[in-house]
């Protein structure tokens, strides 16, 4: 699996950057980056944002995705009624988009 803050995909959007709320960083063996992964949706944002952009692989702690998309960001939030340890994707909802800086 690519590596969400690094991935482009056919459609030719790029995840930009992922925040964790929580300092821990992940460690290198496979099992743990496994573990710290959860499945996400993001929900709302622009209607032409890639059906293949709208489910990932997030880690586990993420609070905040920024998807480049059409010259800029689309922001997404954890929603706060989702819950890690339910087997359901982890929804992320769109909050703004900002434009790229020149």
């Amino acid at each position: 699996m690519p590596n969400p803050t690094t991935a482009d995909d056919d459609e030719g959007c790029r995840f930009a950057n992922i925040s964790r709320s929580m300092g821990a960083a992940m460690t290198s063996s496979s099992e743990n980056v496994v573990e710290n992964m959860i499945e996400a949706v993001l929900v709302g944002g622009p209607s032409d944002l890639p059906a293949t952009v709208r489910t990932q692989r997030l880690p586990r702690d993420g609070e905040k995705v920024k998807i480049h998309h059409r010259g800029g960001y689309e922001h997404f939030e954890r929603d706060g009624g989702s819950s890690t340890s339910s087997p359901s994707p982890v929804v992320f909802r769109w909050t703004t988009r900002t434009r790229v800086a020149e």
